[in-house]
Protein backbone atom coordinates (compact mmCIF):
# COMPACT_ATOMS: atom_id res chain seq x y z
CA UNK A 1 0.00 0.00 0.00
CA UNK A 2 1.30 3.80 -0.90
CA UNK A 3 1.86 5.77 1.99
CA UNK A 4 -0.40 8.20 1.91
CA UNK A 5 1.72 11.16 1.13
CA UNK A 6 2.69 9.25 -2.11
CA UNK A 7 -0.86 8.81 -2.94
CA UNK A 8 -1.47 12.45 -2.44
CA UNK A 9 1.51 13.30 -5.15
CA UNK A 10 0.02 10.22 -7.11
CA UNK A 11 -2.96 11.99 -7.38
CA UNK A 12 -1.70 15.33 -7.96
CA UNK A 13 0.17 13.67 -11.40
CA UNK A 14 -3.62 11.98 -12.43
CA UNK A 15 -5.10 15.67 -12.28
CA UNK A 16 -2.27 16.68 -14.61
CA UNK A 17 -1.54 13.24 -17.07
CA UNK A 18 -2.20 14.22 -21.14
CA UNK A 19 -5.05 12.30 -21.50
CA UNK A 20 -4.11 9.04 -24.05
CA UNK A 21 -0.84 8.66 -22.75
CA UNK A 22 1.63 5.69 -21.84
CA UNK A 23 3.45 5.94 -18.38
CA UNK A 24 3.58 3.84 -15.68
CA UNK A 25 3.91 3.95 -12.16
CA UNK A 26 7.22 1.76 -11.45
CA UNK A 27 10.39 1.45 -8.94
CA UNK A 28 9.24 1.13 -5.07
CA UNK A 29 5.86 2.59 -5.54
CA UNK A 30 5.07 0.00 -8.35
CA UNK A 31 5.89 -2.88 -5.67
CA UNK A 32 3.86 -0.73 -2.92
CA UNK A 33 0.84 -0.58 -5.44
CA UNK A 34 1.42 -4.57 -5.79
CA UNK A 35 1.33 -5.17 -2.00
CA UNK A 36 4.73 -5.92 -1.52
CA UNK A 37 5.87 -5.07 2.15
CA UNK A 38 7.78 -2.07 0.74
CA UNK A 39 7.01 1.51 1.84
CA UNK A 40 8.51 4.24 -0.65
CA UNK A 41 9.68 7.81 0.00
CA UNK A 42 9.54 9.14 -3.71
CA UNK A 43 6.93 8.40 -7.01
CA UNK A 44 9.02 6.84 -9.85
CA UNK A 45 7.30 7.01 -13.30
CA UNK A 46 8.44 5.26 -16.27
CA UNK A 47 7.89 6.06 -20.04
CA UNK A 48 8.98 6.54 -23.77
CA UNK A 49 11.18 9.38 -23.84
CA UNK A 50 8.46 11.20 -25.88
CA UNK A 51 5.97 10.03 -23.55
CA UNK A 52 7.92 11.02 -20.59
CA UNK A 53 8.65 14.22 -22.07
CA UNK A 54 5.32 15.62 -22.13
CA UNK A 55 4.23 14.22 -18.64
CA UNK A 56 7.25 16.29 -17.59
CA UNK A 57 5.65 19.70 -19.23
CA UNK A 58 2.50 18.52 -17.78
CA UNK A 59 4.16 18.61 -13.98
CA UNK A 60 5.91 21.44 -15.04
CA UNK A 61 3.81 23.93 -12.37
CA UNK A 62 5.12 21.82 -9.70
CA UNK A 63 8.38 22.43 -8.18
CA UNK A 64 11.17 21.42 -10.53
CA UNK A 65 14.66 20.34 -8.79
CA UNK A 66 15.79 19.42 -11.91
CA UNK A 67 14.50 20.10 -15.49
CA UNK A 68 13.67 16.91 -17.93
CA UNK A 69 17.32 16.17 -19.57
CA UNK A 70 19.42 13.35 -20.70
CA UNK A 71 21.27 11.71 -18.21
CA UNK A 72 23.98 8.87 -18.81
CA UNK A 73 26.36 7.09 -16.73
CA UNK A 74 28.42 4.27 -17.19
CA UNK A 75 25.65 1.76 -16.20
CA UNK A 76 22.63 3.90 -16.47
CA UNK A 77 21.10 5.85 -19.46
CA UNK A 78 17.98 8.07 -19.25
CA UNK A 79 16.00 11.22 -19.34
CA UNK A 80 15.08 12.40 -16.32
CA UNK A 81 13.32 15.09 -14.56
CA UNK A 82 12.60 15.33 -10.54
CA UNK A 83 9.22 17.62 -9.28
CA UNK A 84 8.44 18.13 -5.73
CA UNK A 85 4.35 17.82 -5.07
CA UNK A 86 3.33 18.36 -1.16
CA UNK A 87 7.01 17.57 -0.50
CA UNK A 88 7.48 13.97 -2.39
CA UNK A 89 9.72 13.85 -5.05
CA UNK A 90 8.32 12.83 -8.39
CA UNK A 91 10.89 11.03 -10.77
CA UNK A 92 9.51 11.54 -14.76
CA UNK A 93 11.94 8.91 -16.55
CA UNK A 94 12.09 8.54 -20.02
CA UNK A 95 14.09 5.31 -21.99
CA UNK A 96 15.20 3.76 -19.05
CA UNK A 97 18.26 1.72 -20.15
CA UNK A 98 20.21 -0.34 -17.91
CA UNK A 99 23.72 -1.94 -18.50
CA UNK A 100 25.24 -4.46 -16.14
CA UNK A 101 27.02 -8.05 -16.15
CA UNK A 102 27.17 -7.62 -20.20
CA UNK A 103 23.40 -7.18 -20.25
CA UNK A 104 21.37 -4.26 -21.46
CA UNK A 105 17.84 -3.28 -20.76
CA UNK A 106 15.60 -0.27 -22.19
CA UNK A 107 12.61 0.43 -21.33
CA UNK A 108 11.70 2.75 -24.32
CA UNK A 109 8.49 2.40 -26.33
CA UNK A 110 9.51 -1.10 -28.11
CA UNK A 111 9.72 -2.75 -24.93
CA UNK A 112 6.92 -5.21 -23.83
CA UNK A 113 6.40 -3.77 -20.69
CA UNK A 114 4.00 -1.59 -22.07
CA UNK A 115 1.66 -4.51 -23.05
CA UNK A 116 1.95 -5.96 -19.28
CA UNK A 117 0.68 -3.08 -17.45
CA UNK A 118 -1.36 -3.67 -14.58
CA UNK A 119 -4.41 -1.11 -13.54
CA UNK A 120 -4.05 -0.74 -9.81
CA UNK A 121 -6.57 1.18 -8.04
CA UNK A 122 -5.64 4.06 -5.27
CA UNK A 123 -8.84 5.54 -4.50
CA UNK A 124 -11.41 5.99 -7.11
CA UNK A 125 -8.55 6.16 -10.19
CA UNK A 126 -6.84 3.28 -11.63
CA UNK A 127 -3.20 3.54 -12.10
CA UNK A 128 -0.96 2.66 -14.75
CA UNK A 129 1.58 0.07 -13.11
CA UNK A 130 4.96 -1.84 -14.06
CA UNK A 131 4.35 -5.64 -13.65
CA UNK A 132 5.78 -7.86 -10.99
CA UNK A 133 8.14 -9.68 -13.47
CA UNK A 134 8.77 -6.39 -15.27
CA UNK A 135 10.00 -5.67 -11.72
CA UNK A 136 12.27 -8.29 -11.37
CA UNK A 137 14.16 -7.46 -14.34
CA UNK A 138 14.62 -3.81 -13.85
CA UNK A 139 16.57 -4.95 -9.92
CA UNK A 140 17.88 -7.76 -11.44
CA UNK A 141 19.80 -5.51 -13.09
CA UNK A 142 20.24 -2.41 -10.48
CA UNK A 143 22.99 -2.46 -8.02
CA UNK A 144 22.39 -2.63 -3.94
CA UNK A 145 19.04 -3.74 -4.25
CA UNK A 146 18.75 -7.18 -2.97
CA UNK A 147 16.48 -6.67 -0.54
CA UNK A 148 13.76 -5.26 -3.29
CA UNK A 149 15.09 -7.93 -5.06
CA UNK A 150 13.85 -9.99 -2.41
CA UNK A 151 10.38 -9.13 -1.70
CA UNK A 152 9.78 -9.08 -5.20
CA UNK A 153 11.12 -13.09 -6.08
CA UNK A 154 9.25 -13.97 -2.76
CA UNK A 155 6.10 -12.63 -4.37
CA UNK A 156 6.52 -14.78 -7.39
CA UNK A 157 7.80 -17.46 -5.80
CA UNK A 158 4.38 -17.34 -3.82
CA UNK A 159 2.72 -17.66 -7.13
CA UNK A 160 1.49 -13.85 -7.31
CA UNK A 161 2.41 -12.18 -10.41
CA UNK A 162 -0.12 -9.26 -10.06
CA UNK A 163 -2.13 -7.30 -7.79
CA UNK A 164 -5.35 -8.69 -7.78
Amino acid sequence: MLPSNIATALYSVLDRVPKGSCWAVSCGSAMALHGLDHYPNDLDLFASHSEAAQLAIALGDLQTVFPYRASVSASISSHWGRFLAGGVEIDVVGDFSVRRDGREVAWDARHPCWNRLEWIPVGDRLVPTMSIPDLLVLYELLPDEAHKLGLIRASLARGVTCRA
